[in-house]
């Protein structure tokens, strides 16, 4: 109701806090949510830029890293890169100083922006989303897979550091080819699951067995040449459908949340049908 538009979601394990990021719709700075496990509000942090002025873009996903909590940047090809004790110990309303942005971009024709950011087995997964006419996508992230599927869109992953100030190494290792409109990814047990959804069509999350995902080639992004791996029909294991707008999306033992933006002033609708709260399911329960 204060015109935060939620995207990204992350959970604290040890300070049992639910934390969610966002851009606001009225054009003032974009949020970070904190949100204890037992559903009471903590606090609103707002996000500033490197110069000190409010952040006020398409703030999409976060993550947290050790001290650091990443912002996908979007249209600025960028993670903003923000103290994750200064978001702890700050009270609420408290405006966060930004550490720097970390850049996804070195040519006109070689860049991702960002959607969405997450931790898996200890590396950080940056992503970009596509939709044909809005949000294209550099032509070499465009590719045919070996099992005929049609991907334009890319996630990196990088090393964590301690090396420098901002807690990730320049140069991305790995490649994994994605489908369209993806809003999120997380892994749990060998398993990647991705957010799939735009506007009022139902949303997906399709499974894939990381374990089985195909090496394409090498590929040269972010100025370097390095492995690409599709999640493609080889490695699909099975799809579940979910209400319109899921975002962000993240496992808390083994059961899956979904950040959903339908119920925003933006979009309003979910606020009449229930999308104003965030579910939880229990895979391990569901068959």
């Amino acid at each position: 109701n204060e015109g935060f538009v939620p995207q990204g979601l992350h959970y604290d394990d040890t300070a049992k806090h639910y934390l969610f990021s966002g851009y606001c719709s009225n054009n003032t700075a974009s949020a970070v949510y904190v949100v204890a496990s037992t559903g009471e509000f903590v606090k609103k942090v707002t996000l500033l830029k490197k110069d000190g002025s409010d952040y006020t873009g398409h703030c999409g996903g976060l993550a947290v890293k050790g001290n650091y909590l990443y912002v996908a940047g979007g249209e600025d090809c960028c993670l903003y890169v923000y103290s994750y004790v200064t978001v702890k110990n700050a009270e609420n309303g408290a405006k966060i100083e930004c550490l720097g942005t970390f850049p996804t971009k070195i040519a006109e024709n070689d860049y991702i922006k960002p959607a969405f950011v997450t931790v898996a087995d200890g590396k950080i997964i940056v992503g970009e989303f596509y939709r044909a006419n809005s949000n294209d996508t550099p032509a070499s992230h465009k590719i045919t897979t070996k099992a005929g599927d049609y991907n334009q869109a890319l996630a990196l992953e990088y090393y964590s550091t301690s090396s420098n100030s901002l807690g990730i190494e320049t140069n991305p290792v790995k490649a994994y080819s994605l489908p369209n409109q993806v809003q999120g990814l997380t892994v749990k047990n060998d398993k990647v699951y991705l957010s799939i959804s735009w506007g009022l069509s139902f949303s997906r999350v399709p499974v894939y067995d990381k374990s089985a995902l195909v090496k394409e080639k090498d590929i040269s992004v972010l100025g370097e040449d390095i492995p690409l791996y599709s999640l493609d029909s080889t490695s699909f294991m099975h799809e579940y459908k979910l209400p319109p707008m899921s975002e962000e999306l993240i496992f808390v033992g083994s059961k899956m949340f979904v950040l959903n933006e339908s119920a925003s002033s933006k979009h309003f609708f979910g606020k009449l049908t229930g999308a104003n709260w965030l579910y939880s399911t229990d895979l391990d329960k569901l068959k």
